[in-house]
Formats: C-alpha cells, structure tokens, sequence
C-alpha cells in the first residue's frame, strides 16, 4: 500500500494509469476519467 492512495481498498486501474502519467503521458480522456470517478467516489 502506498501513502499517495487517495482513498483505502483496492486501487482502480484508472488511478494506476494516472499515477503512471506523472512519468508517461496518458489521454486527456483518462484523466478526465479519473478525476470524473474521484468527484463521483466523494
């Protein structure tokens, strides 16, 4: 487990494919998902 999970339990494969887009560049659309999924998770 990793200190920068956002939330506990099992890590989405989105959140695994954004955390990789700090070192590889990922679709805007990926990202739009991921933060569309974060404000849905609140």
């Amino acid at each position: 487990m990793s200190n920068l999970d956002p939330c506990p339990g099992p890590v989405p494969n989105i959140v695994r494919e954004y955390k990789k887009s700090k070192t590889e560049k990922l679709p805007p659309t990926l990202i739009a998902k991921y933060l569309l999924q974060m404000q849905t998770q609140k």
